[in-house]
This record gives structure tokens, C-alpha cells and sequence, in this order.
């Protein structure tokens, strides 16, 4: 996720600030307590090791928000023509898929992008700068925008297409995005612990729902038990051990299951957290990064 402007330039410049974030899903346990600058958040989900999402903030010094940028994982269509036919007109989702997500995209204002890995890339870096800036009113007015060093962002076509758009990309040295990136100052404390807290009280609510069933639960084990006890009083010894096995067999134990959050419930997450950040939270990482 990234985001914006210097005060000599206000004339000049609208400074805008963007920053990616990766989000992944995963049932181990683990880093408890994230780094500072850390550019992942770790939600706990079943099965999901492998599972991540991808988002890209930007809002400006004024404190004003833009809508993210969100990239889940996509299965490529095996044929070239259908691959191109995603990327091009539904934003590498296939045809079922994209039903989904364009009413998520209305839903939570936000563009959605689906590749392999669910990785930022150059391509996206231009869909980024396209969407952003290029039907901008004041399209003669410069716009400086703070990014970091990763490699998608400074490829040739990127850099010559920001500077067609009359944008400046401005590069924040490596490992000190901690004090000159307003993402990392004051935007993703309060926005990555928002997520987590949606993640925790979803887990809450998954325990309370299976703790609420387990009086239904210990009446099926009771049931079962008299089920046995009376198969070894009423039956001869052979047809007893076959019908005990049956009465087992047919008994399902209900373990808790951990249901993982889908797409719809990560993207509403994400619009919720970034809704929640006030334009003071916004201006401060501006403010202390020496941006006014």
C-alpha cells in the first residue's frame, strides 16, 4: 500500500503517498508480534497456508482516501485467448469468478485484480497510475508520489508512463520507509490492527456458535452410549461387536472447524479498516515525515 507532497512545491505538487501490503492467511501460528515496517498481516485461517491478498493504498496530504487496490489469487486460464480475454476485460478473473467480483469491486469501491500469486507487478503498477491519474482534473499540474524500492514500480514503461501523466515518482530509500514513508509512520499501526481485530472477533463468534451446540453434542455421545449398552445386553456376543461398530461408525463427532475468510470477507475487512482512518491519522504521517 502506498502514498503523497512537499511543502516549497504545494503550488506545484499534490503529494500523494501509496503503499502495498500483503495479507496472508494461514493456520500455524505465526509471528505473535509483527516487526515495525513490516509489510505483511498475518490472519490465522484453516488450511490457508498458502493463501494471500495483496493491497495498495494511496491517499494524500490532505488527508483525503482513494479507493485501494486489491489482488487476490487467480487460476490462469490454460489457452492464451482466454488469458487475454481475463486480463483484459475482467481484471484476470475468469468468466464465473468475475460475477463475484465486479459486484465486490461496487460493493466496496475498490479495483480488484486477480493473478497466480496474488503478487504486485509492473502491469498493475500502470492499471494503478491509469486509474488514479489520468482522468485527473488539472491533468497539467504535477503530482508527486512516494514509493518504495520494490522492483515493480521503477521498470522503464512505468516511470515513462507516470511522467506522461505529469506524475513525479519519488523513491523512499531502502529500510527507511520506517520514517519517510507516511504509510509506515502512522497508517498501518492502526489499519493492520484493525484487521486483525475482525479477524479475532470472527474466531470468537466461530467458538461461541460450537460451544453453543455442544448440549446437542453430549446428548448424541449420551444417546450413543445407551445405544451400546443396551446392543451388549440384548445380543449375543458377535452380533453385539457388529453392532456397536455399526452405532460407531454411524456417530459424527463434530470437532471445531475453522472456516477461513473468503474474498467477500477480506475485501469488505480491508474497505471497513481503510474507511476507518481519519484524515487526521492521514495528515500525520505527512506531518511527521516533514511532508506540510
Amino acid at each position: 500500500m502506498q502514498l503523497k507532497l512537499l511543502k516549497p512545491f504545494v503550488r506545484l505538487f499534490s503529494r500523494r503517498s501509496s503503499r502495498r501490503s500483503v495479507y496472508k492467511c494461514s493456520m500455524l501460528t505465526k509471528p505473535t508480534i509483527t516487526t515495525r515496517g513490516a509489510k505483511t498481516v498475518w490472519v490465522k485461517c484453516s488450511n490457508k497456508d498458502k493463501s494471500r491478498a495483496t493491497v495498495m493504498l494511496l491517499a494524500d496530504w490532505e488527508g483525503k482516501k482513494y479507493p485501494p487496490f486489491m489482488m487476490f489469487k487467480s487460476t490462469p486460464a490454460t489457452t492464451k485467448e482466454k488469458r487475454e480475454a481475463n486480463n483484459s476485460e475482467r481484471n484476470g478473473f475468469g468468466t464465473m469468478v468475475w460475477r463475484e467480483i465486479f459486484a465486490l469491486q461496487k460493493e466496496t469501491n475498490r479495483q480488484i485484480y486477480g493473478n497466480k500469486c496474488a503478487w504486485w507487478n509492473s502491469t498493475l503498477s500502470l492499471q494503478f497510475l491509469a486509474y488514479h491519474f489520468a482522468g485527473r482534473e488539472n491533468f497539467d499540474d504535477n503530482i508527486l508520489l512516494l514509493w518504495d524500492d520494490f522492483s515493480g514500480y521503477w521498470t522503464a514503461e512505468v516511470v515513462e508512463y507516470a511522467a506522461s501523466l505529469n506524475v513525479i515518482i519519488l523513491k523512499v530509500p531502502p529500510k527507511y520507509t520506517y520514517v519517510c514513508q507516511p504509510a509506515d509512520v502512522s497508517w498501518n499501526k492502526p489499519f493492520k490492527s484493525g484487521l486483525r481485530s475482525k479477524w479475532i472477533s470472527r474466531l470468537r463468534d466461530q467458538l461461541a456458535a460450537y460451544h453453543a451446540g455442544e448440549k446437542r453434542r453430549a446428548t448424541k455421545r449420551d444417546k450413543l452410549e445407551k445405544d451400546i449398552t443396551r446392543a451388549r445386553k440384548d445380543l449375543v456376543q458377535a452380533e453385539a461387536d457388529q453392532e456397536v461398530a455399526r452405532l460407531r461408525k454411524d456417530h459424527v463427532e463434530e470437532p471445531f472447524k475453522l472456516e477461513a475468510p473468503n474474498r467477500k470477507d477480506i475485501a469488505r475487512w480491508v474497505a471497513s479498516c481503510w474507511g476507518d482512518l481519519t484524515p487526521a491519522t492521514i495528515t500525520s504521517g505527512f506531518r511527521r515525515v516533514s511532508a506540510d
